[in-house]
């Protein structure tokens, strides 16, 4: 019989790290396009 349990473990762990990374970029993301905003200007963004 199959052990449920360690890959259950392994498939949440490797989810909370995805949505962790995906977290990362996002706010990497926010930030950058809020940097690149302030240093172009409104007008040439």
């Amino acid at each position: 019989m199959p052990d449920y349990s360690s890959s259950n473990k392994r498939i949440a762990k490797n989810a909370l790290i995805f949505y962790g990374w995906m977290l990362l970029i996002i706010l990497i993301s926010l930030y950058a396009s809020k940097v690149v905003l302030r240093v172009l200007g409104v007008e040439d963004f």
